[in-house]
């Protein structure tokens, strides 16, 4: 079960940092967003990038349930 625990945490921790990291890049990136690429081709968003635009009842997912959401797209069999 320790091991279990242990597991969980590590992967909880690196999900949590991929997280804070795509935010950090967003808000330095700040409302320049653009759907094209270098050579003008429309550019597909990450699954994450979908995640943090999402919203339920006009409220943004809070970084567990990001955390929950991509663990879900990682793990479930």
């Amino acid at each position: 079960m320790i091991k279990v625990n242990f597991a969980s945490k590590v992967i909880h921790e690196y999900v949590d940092g991929i997280i804070n990291e795509r935010i950090k890049e967003l808000e330095e990136k700040g409302n320049k967003s653009s759907d094209d690429n270098d050579v003008g081709m429309k550019k597909r968003k990450t699954f994450l990038d979908m995640l943090l635009e999402c919203q339920i009842n006009g409220k943004p997912l809070s970084k567990t349930e990001l955390r929950d959401e991509v663990n879900t797209f990682m793990f479930e069999v």
